[in-house]
């Protein structure tokens, strides 16, 4: 009898594995396409506009390249984000101005994977409790004109943010490299987004690239070796990442957006090394125009040539 259950467990414990891993999958997509739909009926009371990506320091006249937004806004102390105008600054964050419209903000959570807390104060100001975040936008798509973009059903809106929830705060990935004094920040296809044209942390590119997990689920294969992504069109794709460990590459521009994986023997497989970098379409990269990241962009066509890429080898 005991070795007819053990026989029996053994079959089914898979089965039930695999289910759960669908249940999962399909939870996760039903999440995206209304987060996704959210974002256009957003987008229609703004006038074509897109939400915001990163968030904007008033008093420094500057965009908050690299930093965390906290979801839904004010309800951490730390950095003085539960009093103005941080508060208010943060409430354009994409996800929080996206809350009137989803309603429920468990739509950002994947509960198939881990939450990483960073163990910050919680306000005393309000009432409000940090939300699991794993939806992430697609930061060239900062405040773009929705008509701008060249291939809404295939360009990622939001994705999957790794394999882990972030509690109570997110970052925007790639984001566009605007790190000058001003408010102006929009993707430019042949300059830099900034209105200081310079990039402080790059030379070159107008976009950059935050780890935003712990280091263990900093990787893409969240739902059997794919990131799923909501597209500009509310419709939803399983991106399926496969690229070789760096220093070798794929020119895969236009079916991933990373053509290799990190060698380092501690992260995961799946871990991202090199974005594909690429310039405006038809133009090779030889130009003076900065890379962005090309499977992001809003111009993308998905029809790039290794011409116009650098897929790591320079």
């Amino acid at each position: 009898m005991v070795a007819i259950v053990a026989i029996l467990s053994a079959t089914l414990l898979p089965v039930f594995a695999s289910a759960k891993e669908s249940a999962n999958q399909t939870q996760s997509v039903s999440n995206l396409k209304q987060v996704g739909t959210a974002c256009r009926i957003y987008v229609d009371d703004y006038d074509g506009i897109l939400p915001l990506a990163i968030t904007f320091n008033s008093a420094a006249r500057s965009w908050r390249l690299g930093t965390y937004t906290s979801v839904p806004s004010g309800w951490t102390s730390v950095g003085n984000r539960d009093v103005e105008p941080r508060k208010s600054e943060e409430a354009s964050f994409v996800l929080n101005a996206l809350r009137p419209y989803v309603k429920d903000t468990s739509l950002y959570t994947n509960r198939s994977v881990p939450t990483r807390d960073l163990k910050v104060a919680k306000s005393k100001r309000a009432d409000l409790d940090p939300v699991p975040v794993n939806v992430s936008m697609n930061g060239q798509l900062h405040a773009f004109p929705e008509g701008g973009v060249a291939q809404p059903s295939r360009l990622p809106l939001f994705t999957q943010a790794y394999r882990e929830n972030q509690l109570g705060f997110m970052l925007s990935y790639p984001q566009l490299c605007c790190s000058g004094i001003g408010n102006t920040c929009q993707f430019n296809p042949q300059g830099m987004p900034g209105e200081a044209r310079l990039c402080s942390y790059t030379t070159g590119y107008g976009y950059v690239w935050f780890m935003q997990t712990s280091e263990e689920n900093f990787t893409v294969y969240v739902q059997r070796k794919a990131m799923l992504t909501v597209a500009v069109d509310t419709s939803v794709h399983a991106i399926r990442h496969r690229a070789p460990l760096w220093p070798k590459y794929a020119e895969n521009a236009n079916t991933s957006p990373w053509s290799s994986d990190d060698p380092y023997p501690t992260l995961p497989a799946g871990t991202p090394y090199w974005m594909t970098d690429c310039k405006a379409p038809g133009q090779p990269k030889s130009n003076n125009a900065p890379f962005y990241a090309g499977y992001f962009r809003p111009d993308n066509e998905f029809a790039f040539s290794s011409l116009e890429c650098d897929f790591g080898g320079g």
